[in-house]
């Protein structure tokens, strides 16, 4: 029978401590990287009001330094967060309303609104967050 292997807490925690700072560095980069390929426009379309929204347009997030952006979604609602408050418009109405690109900011479904955004608008740029 073979004994079980030990691990010793604090190098256990350290790796783990390490392997989240390097995730939480990675995605820093990341949304660094994403905010700045936004600022090239004048606004952005947020397809999707859920935790990838409110997550991205904090503090830092790459959604944080839009100047100016429209939430898309069907269920009509007001977003309060960071001080600033937004209102969902239906996404067909918001695309046919505002030039700017379609970001999608959701984890399931993505290909399908991306689907969604063609039918509405063939040319239209799309991003997934």
């Amino acid at each position: 029978m073979a004994a079980a292997r030990r691990f010793h807490p604090y190098f256990y925690k350290a790796s783990c401590l390490d392997a989240t700072k390097d995730y939480i560095s990675r995605e820093k980069e990341r949304a660094n990287t994403v905010a700045a390929q936004f600022d090239s426009f004048e606004g952005i379309l947020i397809w999707g009001a859920g935790d990838n929204f409110r997550r991205s347009i904090q503090h830092g997030g790459p959604l944080s330094s839009v100047r100016n952006m429209v939430v898309l979604d069907r269920r009509p609602q007001q977003i309060s967060m960071g001080g600033k408050t937004y209102v969902t418009v239906d996404p067909k109405h918001g695309i046919h309303r505002y030039p700017w690109p379609v970001v999608i900011a959701v984890s399931e479904g993505k290909r399908s609104i991306c689907d969604q955004v063609i039918q509405i608008d063939p040319n239209r740029e799309v991003f997934f967050l």
